[in-house]
């Protein structure tokens, strides 16, 4: 039973499990894996799509040994923000390598941003991104490191962006797929956007473990273009992103795959 302080912190806001709420700032405050999982299950279980809603993590999270399921389903979607707070989450997997829309989430409508994911390993069928597989909502500040694959619709950090936005994010994954395969969007549909900038948002933990400069691209940082990726033929011209690279960062590797191979990609965006 809540006692008094609790239900004047949760006015207005329903509780979530075991999550913290920020009274301040009307934010839901996700302190362990229990907690993400219990925020997860609100989405897909309770059918509530949290518009309006704020979820920030407080602290890395390691999902070691949970086979995750995408946070949104078939019915309801997240459309709310999910901050997180610089942190990253480890260890995410996906495995179950036959469903659509996989990722953290399974479709985005909201914000997802200011977190990294690292050691991920993501597998689907159709549209599958690290973090969703597909984005009608806004992406920033957001990395990734480990691995993504699928057959059509596959990208580091979004399957595939569709009207939505993706900026200032960074993948360092090896990605695989048959069609529509790229090392950020795997497909940029409609009025998508990719915004490029010439310091991309690199977290600390990459600097450190690729020699990475900050604030920089160097030499140890390259960026993988692939011929036939939806999410830079369909949204950014690649010959023309590659003398944009070079311009901005002399020192900058820029390659060719093909999207036929699994490739490694170190992008920034």
């Amino acid at each position: 039973m809540l006692g008094d302080s609790d239900k004047v912190e949760f006015v207005g806001f329903p509780k979530i499990g075991s999550l913290g709420f920020d009274k301040e700032t009307n934010t839901y405050l996700i302190n362990s894996e229990d907690d993400l999982i219990a925020f997860r299950d609100y989405v897909n279980d309770w059918m509530h799509d949290c518009q309006g809603f704020t979820f920030k993590l407080t602290k890395d999270i390691d999902l070691d040994g949970e086979n995750w399921t995408p946070i949104g389903n078939g019915s309801h979607q997240f459309k709310g923000t999910f901050d997180g707070g610089n942190h990253k989450i480890s260890n995410l997997s996906i495995t179950t390598g036959n469903n659509n829309y996989v990722g953290l989430f399974s479709r985005n409508y909201g914000t997802i941003k200011d977190v990294s994911l690292v050691n991920a390993n993501v597998s689907g069928r159709f549209y599958v991104g690290a973090f969703t597989g597909c984005n009608y909502g806004t992406i920033e500040n957001c990395a990734v490191e480990g691995s993504v694959s699928g057959e059509y619709y596959v990208g580091g950090i979004v399957g595939e962006n569709n009207e939505g936005t993706v900026k200032n994010s960074f993948a360092a994954t090896t990605i695989s797929g048959d069609r529509c395969v790229g090392a950020i969007v795997g497909n940029n549909k409609g009025t998508g956007s990719i915004n490029l900038r010439k310091y991309p948002f690199i977290p600390a933990f990459l600097i450190e473990k690729y020699g990475i400069a900050k604030n920089t691209v160097n030499a140890k940082a390259i960026v993988v273009l692939s011929e036939a990726v939806g999410g830079l033929n369909h949204g950014i011209n690649v010959s023309k992103f590659a003398v944009t690279m070079k311009q901005n960062n002399p020192k900058a590797i820029c390659m060719y795959c093909s999207f036929f191979e699994p490739l490694v990609s170190f992008a920034s965006f």
